[in-house]
């Protein structure tokens, strides 16, 4: 039988990707505004170098940038989950015919 785990794993993901899709889509709306302030936030940071400075700003951008992919992501989740909740409920099912038989 598959296990317990695998099962309720495709399950949780099922049931609660659609909310975490509304929360990305929440935090990608935020994270706008985060390249423009991370110029003054890194100059404003005490302890930080010049160099830290510009760091923090590039991956700041960088970070930013990849949010926007993560609704796709979050997407593909998904879908993979309910591929692997419908492989697991043809395994379960194949393995009770096997018995059985």
């Amino acid at each position: 039988m598959p296990s317990r785990p695998s099962l309720n794993a495709s399950a949780t993901a099922i049931r609660e990707i659609p909310a975490l899709a509304e929360e990305v889509r929440v935090l990608i709306d935020a994270a706008k505004e985060f390249p423009g302030k991370a110029k003054d936030a890194a100059q404003g940071a005490a302890g930080l170098g010049f160099c830290d400075a510009i760091a923090a700003v590039k991956h700041t951008i960088s970070n930013t940038a990849a949010l926007n992919k993560l609704p796709d992501v979050v997407k593909q989740t998904a879908e993979q989950a309910k591929i692997s909740a419908e492989e697991i409920r043809e395994a379960a099912h194949f393995l009770l015919q096997t018995a059985s038989a």
